[in-house]
């Protein structure tokens, strides 16, 4: 009920959550608890003391498992802030010169963020650009103009 709480609270019209289904459990598990939340956020008859919100959309992000993406966003103009994002969990990932306080994981190697920015790299290629970041959403996107979303392609 507490994810309930928040969605009415700040009432978001988008929400960016993890593809249902990854190596680490609790990446799908915090899926489904999101998703049902922001479907449960919308019943009147389930009483936080606050106003029924659904979001407009749910767009689930890539994290180790890949999917058929719905849409690529290029990502090329901002690749280094991410790549200073993803630094930013020390702990977490390699970190060149850091010594290592914990045995070592998939996500802890270098060759993982080798493979990070190689699918980056393969996804930005898919839409002609130099880095892409993968989203897919459950239904079809509507495209109100053609034109508009399409004109700019090149290939």
């Amino acid at each position: 009920m507490a994810v309930v709480r928040e969605i009415r609270e700040h009432r978001p019209r988008i929400v960016l959550l993890p593809w249902q289904e990854d190596r680490h459990p609790d990446h799908g598990a915090t899926s489904r608890i999101v998703a049902e939340a922001g479907f449960l956020a919308g019943l009147r008859k389930i009483d936080t003391g606050q106003e029924p919100h659904r979001p407009a959309q749910l767009i689930f992000y890539m994290s180790s498992w890949e999917f058929e993406p719905s849409f690529i966003v290029d990502i090329s103009d901002v690749i280094e802030e991410k790549r200073r994002a993803i630094l930013a969990y020390g702990t977490q990932v390699f970190t060149p010169g850091a010594p290592l306080s914990e045995p070592p994981t998939f996500i802890a190697s270098e060759h993982f963020q080798e493979l990070l920015f190689a699918r980056m790299a393969h996804y930005g290629h898919q839409v002609g650009k130099t880095y892409g970041e993968p989203f897919r959403i459950t239904g079809s996107l509507e495209i109100r103009d053609l034109l508009g979303t399409f004109g700019d392609r090149t290939f």
